[in-house]
């Protein structure tokens, strides 16, 4: 009858919701140990730059900042800063090469 049908589809999603929520539990879960994770390598590999190279400007710069917020998003501009000088370069050196190929097409045709 359609009252079991419809009694049988909402257990069912019930039952596929419990999933999808321990799942998204379990990725919660998971995604904080990697953070955890990755704060203990960052830590060790400071430590390691320091006792190599304690000048090292990212070293500085981490002693320097007044917040961790501050610091990441003084990272981020850095990052960002520097995929633009990549990408104005990449530019730069596809134009170069197209100008290089169109004068090999060039010096091909003369021969």
């Amino acid at each position: 009858t359609s009252d079991a049908i419809l009694a049988e589809k909402r257990r069912r999603n019930a039952g596929a919701s419990s999933r999808f929520r321990e799942r998204r539990k379990q990725r919660e879960k998971e995604l904080q140990e990697r953070v955890v994770l990755l704060e203990q390598r960052v830590q060790q590999l400071s430590s390691a730059l320091r006792q190599y190279n304690p000048k090292h400007p990212l070293i500085e710069s981490a002693a320097s900042s007044t917040s961790p917020q501050q610091d990441l998003n003084d990272r981020v501009s850095q990052l960002e800063s520097i995929m633009t000088r990549f990408r104005e370069e990449k530019e730069s050196d596809t134009r170069k090469l197209d100008a290089l190929e169109k004068e090999n097409t060039y010096l091909k045709s003369l021969l």
